[in-house]
């Protein structure tokens, strides 16, 4: 017994020292740097491992097996341990059963540094993306320090945020300064005007992260510029180029600075030359026209693109006009610095040819993060003119003439405090606003006091010095040109209304359910109501400003055909979405002559019925009875009618008989604290018992103003719990595709949507839910995906089934499953093995880890079939406690043994069915000569070469003749020659002799631990072979 126990640990030792070293594959992507610094490494674990070794060196080597780091239990394991920048190189090594694993070299850089974003700029800034050409895009620039992957976010004034898309995790494979251009939109949508902060992210190949920010402003210009024309074009100039320069009074009211008033008017008289020089007038329109520009600068080009005029004005309107004489820059001449009647602008012409007016406009805007203006161009206009030869004027004599006169003949008017007259000289000098005259008569002739003025160029005023009454009143204008030509007389008349409409009623007021129109009873005793008579010039008309109860304004016009001498009435539009709630009205009576009144009234809108704000009742399906039903209910807008005929709750049974309500005495009733809210009441009769079933509730809510809700709905009583008959799966199994729950609810049905499974698997907790296409009235259904199926084991379910009323039932059951089959822990003998002596048994030792071996002996068991193919032995099993370890064995005590090769054949089942086949040989070697008579001695019988050598001792004899040769050779026990050790003639009867070995191979190896065998040949003279065997071990 004991030579073979020793035989078999040995034999085992023997396996595995003669095992291949395997590889350990590392994960995709892995091991890869973290932010920080750290390294994490993943690797494919070893079935059988319970720890693993991280070997790792500085820099491009191979730190394994010198340089051992760290032993971890998982196959994860992050590497905090590092240096900024430094190269590190890994191996992963393990052993399982003698066997080791190593994972190739890797190496990975540690990075704990932030990418660096400097330098961010935006240009133009601010930009305008409305489609003109200029300033549409913005370049947004900055710079990167390390290769890192980028993405650009945007956020405009509105908190919308936008990544560019060319910029979503862009690489930046280098160092340097990046730029983008961005068209102002957030996919097909214009960001919202005002700042835009720009955020660039950065991460480097560590995922290192950082941020920057920096803001652009996106405007939208609301004013336009257009249409820059010169007229007349050709023009021509008083002003000669070959003269060298013309003098300009230096008192004189312009300036070549902001407030320019000398390319202002028409033409211009040069006093101290006594002439008048002509223009061009340059005009372009802005939009829209009550708009202005703060800057405008124009700048006259010659042919050679050089600058000759440059003009700058502030806070220009439109229309806007100035003119060019066809001069260059002006030059101030100081004769006497401190006699200012000394000083004159130098003027100089402009030869003739084609010349090109470049007008750029500038608006403001404000920053509002900074609370500072911030001066925007907008697109340039150019347009080309042309200056023709000096043309010589005639000698004026003909008189000036009045163009036009306000107010106008035969205007009405409620007040004015002044009047004026436009004067045109034609092609003269100019008039002279000094010496022309106007003046006003009243109705009985007598001129009205005022005082006389003019604005420099074309216009004189006459300003009243009292307030004029009601009454007509005549304009008288003389105009007269500075040569002194006097034109004709022209008179105007106008006519004054100073007294203001009167209101004396206005519909709708108070609540009301709706209108189409708004009814304002007036009187006026003068000109009568101005309906936008000469829209849209003044005086304005009267009209409403309507206010919803959202916070909206609109103007509404009254309607001409519907309004009368006493009665105003205005159509409300459909573009006002009339909502519940008050409406404010501010009323605007002006009469022709533009005397007013204002007013403002008020109604109140209420189209909506009142509303249930909550119930007592949380559901229509409940499991539970009840007693007493409340309801709250409210009315945003006159208040809630609480006659019981209006406004009540009642609840009948399912055949339509009134169970609590105003029709059952004592059951109904309410509370109210306000107008507008209240709560009613219904209490169930005493001695009614509510039961399983359905009942109707109906609610009627009535407001003031009839408005009207009414409902009724179907309530459920339902106190029966679901009922769970069966589970599928259940016991062993070795294939799951789905859970099955047959119930049975006779009430409300299952609610499907709170029911489910809550399934404890070997790799942890799933909450399942049922589906909903698979199940029907009395079947559910929860398909399971093979990633929670993953492993063996015990599965737990705790099954929840919910009904709609809320009552519930919970089942706990379990399953096996068992997707694996037995397997084949180890085999006696070996397979194909080469033994020299017959075995004792044959025997394998099978497993099965999760429902055990299942020993019935059509399903479990072990065949030997000899070399004949005949099946020999008597078939044994021995099983363990768990049943997951079983010993088949075939007895073969009284069985003869042949040389030859035997087959095994074996098949193991478990529990569940799952089953494994196996058919493997080993081979009998059996000498057919028979024993040689002496002795052999082996020492020692465990052999260590590091100890010493092994000593054999042998003495043999002939059974006839002599002994003619002996050898001498060790074998292994799966019969494989190890080495000859001896080989001698001998012409003798008896051989002796005493041989020695050093534990090494035929090729100098040391043999591998296990048990060996010496066998000795002997050839006698007569042609016999016979043999001796000893046994011994080798532990190095």
């Amino acid at each position: 017994m004991y030579r073979k126990v020793l035989f078999l640990t040995i034999f085992l030792f023997l396996i595995i020292d003669y095992t291949l070293a395997q590889t350990i594959t590392w994960q995709s992507g892995y091991p890869k740097p973290l932010p920080g610094g750290s390294i994490e490494l993943r690797w494919n674990a070893v079935s059988g491992a319970t720890s693993y070794t991280i070997y790792r060196i500085e820099g491009d080597g191979n730190p394994y097996p010198s340089y051992t780091y760290f032993t971890v239990t998982s196959n994860v394991y992050t590497d905090t341990n590092t240096t900024d920048g430094v190269l590190y190189s890994y191996v992963v090594a393990t052993k399982v059963s003698g066997t080791t694993y190593t994972s190739p070299i890797v190496s990975v850089k540690a990075d704990r540094t932030k990418p660096s974003i400097e330098n961010l700029s935006a240009s133009p800034n601010p930009f305008s993306p409305d489609g003109d050409g200029f300033r549409d895009m913005v370049n947004i620039s900055f710079y990167i320090s390390e290769y890192a992957t980028v993405t650009v976010t945007l956020m405009d004034s509105n908190n919308a945020t936008y990544t560019l898309l060319d910029w979503n995790g862009r690489i930046c494979p280098v160092p340097g300064t990046y730029n983008l251009e961005w068209d102002g939109y957030f996919g097909g949508s214009l960001a919202k005007e005002g700042i835009i902060i720009y955020t660039i992210t950065a991460a480097d190949y560590a995922g290192n992260v950082n941020t920057a920010s920096s803001k652009l402003i996106l405007d939208i210009p609301d004013v336009e510029v257009s249409n820059l024309i010169g007229t007349p074009n050709p023009f021509c100039s008083m002003l000669d180029p070959n003269k060298p320069f013309y003098k300009a009074t230096y008192t004189k009211p312009f300036t070549d600075t902001y407030g320019n008033e000398f390319n202002r008017d028409p033409s211009f008289y040069l006093d101290q030359e006594g002439i008048t020089i002509g223009s061009i007038a340059l005009s372009f329109d802005i939009k829209p026209y009550t708009a202005s520009l703060t800057n405008v600068k124009i700048s006259v080009v010659d042919g050679n693109n050089n600058v000759v005029r440059t003009m700058a004005f502030e806070n220009v309107t439109s229309p806007a006009t100035f003119y060019w004489y066809g001069e260059k820059d002006l030059e101030l001449v100081k004769e006497k610095p401190e006699d200012l009647t000394t000083w004159y602008y130098k003027i100089v012409g402009n030869p003739p040819g084609n010349y090109k007016v470049i007008l750029e406009p500038i608006y403001t805007i404000i920053d509002s993060t900074s609370n500072t203006v911030i001066n925007v161009p907008l697109k340039p206009l150019i347009t080309n003119i042309t200056l023709g030869e000096v043309i010589v004027v005639p000698e004026d004599i003909t008189p000036p003439k009045v163009l036009s006169i306000y107010p106008s003949s035969g205007s009405l008017v409620s007040n004015i405090s002044s009047v004026f007259a436009i004067l045109d000289d034609g092609g003269g000098i100019g008039p002279d606003l000094e010496k022309s005259a106007i003046r006003v008569r009243d109705n009985i002739g007598r001129y009205v006091g005022g005082i006389q003025s003019h604005n420099g160029h074309d216009t004189i005023y006459w300003t009243f010095t009292s307030a004029l009454t009601t009454g007509y009143y005549t304009i008288e204008v003389e105009p007269i040109d500075k040569k002194g030509n006097k034109g004709s007389l022209v008179t105007s008349s106008f006519i004054i209304d100073n007294s203001s409409p009167q209101f004396i009623d206005v519909e709708p007021k108070g609540a009301i359910i709706g209108t189409s129109e708004i009814r304002v009873n007036y009187k006026d005793e003068g000109s009568g109501l101005n309906l936008w008579d000469n829209y849209p010039y003044s005086p304005v008309g009267s009209y409403i400003e309507l206010f919803t109860p959202n916070g909206n304004s609109q103007k509404i016009l009254f309607n001409k055909d519907k309004t009368t001498s006493i009665l105003a009435v205005a159509d409300i539009p459909s573009s006002i979405n009339m909502i519940d709630g008050i409406y404010n009205m501010g009323i605007y009576l002006i009469d022709k002559a533009g005397n007013s009144t204002f007013t403002t009234s008020t109604f109140l809108l209420d189209t909506t019925p009142p509303y249930v704000i909550n119930s007592s009742l949380n559901s229509t399906t409940l499991n539970y009875t009840f007693t007493q039903i409340q309801v709250s209910v409210g009315d945003a807008g006159v208040g809630i009618d609480l006659s019981p005929v209006k406004t009540f709750v009642k609840i009948s049974s399912a055949s339509g008989t009134i169970i609590a309500g105003p029709e059952i005495a004592g059951t109904y009733t309410y509370t109210s604290t306000t107008p507008n809210n209240a709560t009613l009441i219904l209490n169930i009769p005493s001695g009614y018992n509510l039961t399983e079933g359905d009942y109707y509730l109906t609610i009627r809510l009535t407001d003031l103003l009839g408005n009207t809700f009414f409902n009724t709905s179907k309530i459920t009583i339902d106190l029966s719990r679901p009922v769970i008959i069966s589970v599928l799966p259940t016991g062993n199994v070795s294939k799951v595709e789905k859970i099955e729950v047959k119930y049975i609810d006779t009430g409300t049905g299952i609610d499907i949507t709170k029911s489910g499974i809550n399934l404890v698997t070997p790799i942890g907790n799933f909450p399942l839910a049922f589906d909903p296409t698979l199940s029907d009235k009395n079947l559910l259904v929860v398909p399971i995906s093979s990633d929670i199926l993953a492993q063996d084991g015990v599965y737990n379910m705790a099954i929840t089934l919910y009904d709609m009323a809320g009552n519930y039932t919970i089942t706990y059951t379990s399953f096996t499953l068992d997707m694996s089959k037995p397997y084949i822990e180890s085999t006696y003998p070996t397979k194909n093995a080469i033994l020299v002596l017959p075995p004792s048994q044959v025997s394998v030792v099978v497993k099965d880890n999760t429902t055990g071996i299942d020993t019935n002996i059509y399903k479990t068991y072990i065949k030997l079939r000899d070399p004949n193919g005949m099946e020999v032995g008597t078939y044994t099993y021995q099983i363990s406690s768990d049943s997951r370890t079983a010993t088949l064995t075939v007895n073969t005590t009284s069985y003869t043994w042949t040389k030859g090769i035997y087959t095994v054949i074996l098949r193991a089942t478990d529990n569940t069915g799952n089953s494994v086949d196996d058919t493997y040989t080993f081979t009998l070697n059996l000498e057919a000569s028979s024993t040689a008579s002496g002795d052999v001695i082996v020492t020692p019988s465990i052999f260590s070469p590091k100890k010493g050598l092994l000593r054999i001792d042998f003495q043999v004899q002939a059974s006839f003749g002599n002994i003619s040769e002996v050898k001498i050779d060790i074998y292994s026990m799966n019969g494989t020659l190890v080495k000859t050790i001896y080989s001698r003639t001998f012409t003798s009867v008896q051989a002796q002799d005493t041989v020695t070995w050093d534990g090494k191979d035929n090729l100098g190896r040391l043999v591998p631990n296990g048990y060996y065998l010496v066998k000795i040949t002997i050839k006698e003279s007569n042609g016999a072979i016979k043999y001796k065997f000893k046994g011994f071990v080798v532990v190095k």
